[in-house]
Parts: C-alpha cells; sequence; structure tokens
C-alpha cells in the first residue's frame, strides 16, 4: 500500500520501499497552499481569491493540534477506512482518531475544492452569482460533518465579496444536519474561525442531530452535501 499524504501534511513514499516508521519520520508540515509543484494543490492556490484562502488558512491554523506523527498516523488509517476498510465507517465515524484526520488534515485540504466548485456554479448562473449580494444567505449543509463543505462556502463568498469590492453586511445562515456529537462541535468552531476572517459578516448557526437522508430541508438559497454522500454505504 501507499503513503500518500496531501497537504496540509506533505510525506510522498512507497511503504514497499520505504518502512512505513521511516515515512512518518520524514513528514513535514505546510500549509495547504505552499506546496508549489503539487498538480492540484497548487492549482487551487492560484484559482482562489487570496481573501478565500486567507479564510481557509485561519481555520486550518485554528485546528492544527496534533503533533505530525499522531496527525499522520490518524489520516493513514481514515485513508484506509475510506478504501479496504469502508465497511467500518459507521463504527469508527466517532473516534478520535477519524475526527482529528477530518480536522485536521481533510477539511484545510476539501474546502478549496468546494470554493472552487461554487465559483463554477456563479459563473455558470446569474442568480447563484447573485448570493454574495444578499443580505442574508441562508445555507443547509446536510450531513455536515466538521464543516469542510460550509468553510469552502465562507470562503468562496469572502472572495467573491473582496473580488467585487462588496462591503454591505451580510448574514449568513448556517443549518448543518450533522449526527455526531463531537463532529458537530468541530463545525461549529471551524465556521466561527472561517467567518472572523471576513468583514461585515453575521453568523448565527444551527446544528441538527439526525440522518440528512430522512430530512426536508428549510426554505433556504443554498443547499449544500458534499462528502456524506461518499460516505453513505447501501443498506445502512
Amino acid at each position: 500500500s501507499k503513503i500518500g499524504l496531501k497537504t496540509p501534511l506533505v510525506a510522498v513514499a512507497e511503504a514497499d520501499m520505504i518502512p512505513p516508521s521511516a515515512c512518518v519520520a520524514q513528514l513535514d508540515r505546510a500549509s495547504v497552499f505552499e506546496t508549489e509543484g503539487w498538480g492540484f494543490d497548487s492549482l487551487r492556490a492560484r484559482l482562489l481569491h487570496a481573501a478565500a484562502r486567507h479564510c481557509i488558512l485561519a481555520v486550518e491554523a485554528a485546528n492544527a493540534s496534533t503533533p505530525d506523527r499522531a496527525l499522520a498516523k490518524a489520516v493513514e488509517r481514515l485513508s484506509d477506512l475510506y478504501t479496504t476498510r469502508r465497511g467500518s465507517l459507521p463504527t469508527e465515524q466517532a473516534d478520535a482518531s477519524y475526527l482529528t484526520a477530518k480536522r485536521e488534515y481533510f477539511l484545510a485540504s476539501d474546502a478549496p475544492k468546494v470554493a472552487i466548485a461554487l465559483s463554477e456554479c456563479a459563473a455558470a448562473s446569474a442568480a447563484f452569482a447573485h448570493l454574495p449580494t444578499l443580505a442574508t444567505v441562508r445555507v443547509t449543509d446536510l450531513g455536515a460533518g466538521v464543516g469542510a463543505t460550509s468553510v469552502g462556502f465562507i470562503s468562496w463568498l469572502a472572495g467573491e465579496r473582496a473580488r467585487r469590492a462588496i462591503t454591505t453586511p451580510v448574514r449568513i445562515e448556517l443549518y448543518a444536519v450533522e449526527l455526531g456529537e463531537s463532529a458537530a462541535r468541530a463545525y461549529e468552531e471551524s465556521v466561527k474561525a472561517a467567518a472572523s476572517t471576513v468583514a461585515g459578516v453575521t453568523l448565527a448557526i444551527m446544528i441538527e442531530a439526525r440522518d440528512f437522508r430522512r430530512f426536508t430541508p428549510p426554505p433556504c438559497d443554498l443547499t449544500l452535501c458534499q462528502t456524506a454522500i461518499n460516505e453513505l454505504l447501501l443498506g445502512a
């Protein structure tokens, strides 16, 4: 198997070439936007407005607390859960190691992808492009997890407001649906850190613990669902 850790942890090695312990020892922490030459990682830095990058970096910094070696092991374990051990996902999602990898590694890696996708939506839809100009934006996040999708949205909004010189106040109402109590706490901390970087933003958060597959979203301007779709298991 491979140990291939993308940003914010940078370490690449083949397990059959280098012992796993050596792979972890070579680990070097870097920002999600400080990996020039790493393909998509460099590309997303160029595609996102500086205000969007600043927003994600603030969340990355706020969430960083686990030593590199322990975080690398948590990321490797979660990678196995997504590939060779998918059947264990339902019982592992409340595990501290799972949440550590999600909060400190995957959130900052996934949020830029969401922001870029939203930019593409805005380019294709005038109604979508109008969202940053609203006085209140109502967003529902289904299977919100630790907040990658909502942070991606807030970073996109920050970039659009800065790019278009929008200075009017905006209230972001986040309605998150997340079953896990620990994940919900991480979600709240992450979106607050993201919103704190955006001038003129007031944030309102409501988190509901329920299965989003049996849920009718409230009236909103945007409904988001990202990683949760990948984590759905047949018959679960």
